[in-house]
C-alpha cells in the first residue's frame, strides 16, 4: 500500500463558482425590515443582495468601521493617482481611477477574506475602497 502525499489547498483554491462584479453604482433600500440593494454598472450588469433583519446590527456596525477605514486610504489613492498618471479629456480620471483600482490585485484579498471566514458575509477594505463578499 503507498501512501498519497497530502496536497495542501493554495489560497483562493476551490472558488471557482464565485464571481467579482465591479460596481459603479449602489441603490440601498429597505423593506419588510430587511436591508436591499441593487449594485451594477452603466453597462447594465446588476446584482441584487438582501439582507435579513438578523444580520443588521452587525452589518451597519461593521459598515461603519470599513467606511471609516476606507475613507482615509481614498484619498491617498486618489492623490497617487491623479499625480501619476497623465489624464487627457473631462472623463479622464474617472477612467484612471477605475483603470488603476482593476489592477489591485482583488481576488487576493477576498481569497484571503474566504479562507478567514468561509461561510459568512464579510465587508472587506482595499485600496480606499469597500468589498462585500457573500457566501
Amino acid at each position: 500500500m503507498t501512501k498519497r502525499k497530502k496536497t495542501r489547498r493554495q489560497p483562493g483554491a476551490g472558488f471557482t463558482g464565485w464571481r467579482t462584479v465591479v460596481v459603479d453604482m449602489l441603490e440601498i433600500g429597505s423593506t419588510h425590515g430587511s436591508l436591499t440593494m441593487r449594485a451594477g454598472r452603466d453597462d447594465g450588469q446588476v446584482v441584487c443582495i438582501v439582507l435579513p433583519a438578523p444580520v443588521l446590527p452587525s452589518f451597519v456596525e461593521s459598515l461603519e468601521h470599513a467606511r471609516l477605514d476606507a475613507e482615509e486610504e481614498y484619498w491617498r489613492v486618489i492623490q497617487h493617482i491623479t499625480t501619476s498618471t497623465p489624464v487627457t479629456g473631462p472623463g479622464g480620471v474617472p477612467q484612471a481611477v477605475e483603470k488603476w483600482l482593476l489592477a489591485q490585485n482583488w481576488s487576493m484579498v477576498v481569497a484571503a477574506a474566504a479562507e478567514e471566514a468561509p461561510d459568512s458575509l464579510a465587508l472587506i477594505t482595499h485600496v480606499g475602497h469597500i468589498g462585500l463578499r457573500l457566501a
